[in-house]
């Protein structure tokens, strides 16, 4: 089930499908992005996304840049993607994982549920996840070819790719994705999916 937009004034939670780590769904593989939303990279992004056949899938976004860019942070929530924390900003600081949830609700009407692994998770209600699959697209040298194959060395029933949304990683995306279906893994973001059982907190 994807995150919902507030309606009439009212946060709706993104909660999860089921409940973790016990009724999993198998044959699936969660898609996120983190960082952002970015000017240039996210709308090109999302159009991808579109094109490869409406894939949906989970946004890590940080607190800052949807302050900066709330109407592209809202495009995001608003094509179905599920809204997730990263952060407010990086590096971390301690104690503004609280601005970054309520500058990505102002920006998107969401209320996130899950964030990466971060110290003050459990303070404001968030659930935190660790990605099983990195792509390494941000690396200075990366390319198509390495950000697949990064990926592709831990992809299976159950993994989550971790991406962001520059283009290393947009140019991956194509062969990923033809990849996992080859394989039967339906892909989609984290919520409702077995990768969302990998809990850290």
């Amino acid at each position: 089930m994807f995150s919902e937009h507030s309606t009439g004034g009212e946060v709706v939670h993104s909660k999860p499908g089921y409940l973790c780590g016990m009724n999993k769904v198998t044959g699936h593989v969660a898609l996120t992005f983190d960082g952002g939303p970015h000017p240039d990279d996210t709308p090109k992004l999302l159009a991808l996304l579109d094109r490869l056949g409406g894939v949906r899938a989970t946004f890590f976004l940080l607190g800052l840049a949807a302050e900066r860019h709330p109407a592209i942070a809202g495009t995001i929530s608003g094509a179905g993607h599920e809204i997730a924390v990263l952060g407010f900003r990086l590096p971390d600081v301690r104690g503004e994982l609280a601005r970054a949830l309520t500058s990505i609700n102002a920006a998107t009407g969401i209320v996130p549920y899950w964030c990466r692994p971060h110290r003050d998770a459990r303070e404001v209600g968030l659930r935190t996840v660790r990605p099983s699959c990195p792509g390494r697209d941000e690396s200075p040298d990366a390319t198509a070819d390495s950000v697949y194959r990064s990926v592709l060395r831990r992809l299976d029933d159950g993994a989550q790719i971790m991406l962001h949304h520059g283009p290393a990683a947009r140019s991956a995306l194509p062969a990923l994705l033809t990849t996992c279906r080859a394989r039967g893994l339906r892909v989609g973001p984290l919520t409702g999916t077995a990768a969302a059982g990998r809990i850290m907190g």
